[in-house]
């Protein structure tokens, strides 16, 4: 059964950051985390989803999900590889063509049972209580002209069309729909890589593209409070 919605408590210590789809790159997370002093004890990093598939170290994944600072929604890329351990031949296809083939090559089959659990834990939303009023985390979209609170009805209810879209839609990005979403004082997104994270409204769209390297892309990591 899909995970809704997971709520963060106010962090009276310490910072909260978001950081764009890692796709395999933890060891570029760690050089911006870092770079901005990261502290184990009090901070805390939400990703926007898309932990696994294109780069190098997708293995890593669940070495992060255990620990205690560091959360994620479910992005496109989780949820195709649960598809697939539920017998989707189709999309075991498409994994292969689309940077799932470490997968097969990494995971033992015994290990695959606990990546099915944990990833299957992972909500389609996180609703972050801060200083500034409520953040919502998601993947990919939202329908136009909703609240934030509908929204996460819509999705509590489990309604098609709206997880399709959170999990997969690109329609805000690229048409550059910039209408605020009510309820909500930031939402942050990924799923479409752009080459510089943009404020679109109060939506801030964050997947600069990691997995793409050096001069081609990079993993945006965001203080939700100072950088925003």
């Amino acid at each position: 059964m899909i995970k809704a919605i997971s709520y963060l408590p106010l962090l009276k210590t310490g910072r909260t950051f978001v950081c764009g789809d890692i796709h395999g790159c933890f060891s570029l997370l760690e050089t911006n985390l870092a770079e901005v002093q990261f502290d184990e004890e009090n901070d805390r990093v939400i990703c926007v989803g898309d932990l696994i598939d294109r780069g190098p170290e997708s293995h890593r994944a669940l070495e992060f999900l255990a620990k205690p600072w560091f959360y994620s929604v479910l992005g496109n890329h989780e949820q195709m590889l649960l598809d697939m351990l539920s017998g989707d031949q189709t999309v075991a296809a498409a994994r292969l063509c689309d940077g799932g083939s470490w997968f097969y090559e990494q995971v033992s089959e015994t290990a695959r049972d606990e990546w099915q659990k944990q990833l299957s834990q992972l909500p389609i939303l996180i609703e972050v209580e801060t200083e500034k009023g409520i953040v919502g985390i998601m993947h990919a979209d939202l329908p136009k002209r909703i609240s934030w609170q509908q929204f996460v009805g819509l999705v509590q209810e489990s309604n098609p069309s709206v997880l399709s879209k959170a999990i997969m839609g690109r329609s805000r990005v690229c048409g550059r729909y910039c209408e605020d979403v009510r309820g909500v004082w930031r939402i942050f997104c990924g799923h479409t890589v752009i080459t510089k994270s943009r404020l679109q409204g109060n939506v801030y769209c964050i997947d600069t593209g990691a997995y793409l390297g050096t001069g081609k892309g990079e993993l945006t990591l965001l203080d939700v409070l100072h950088d925003c």
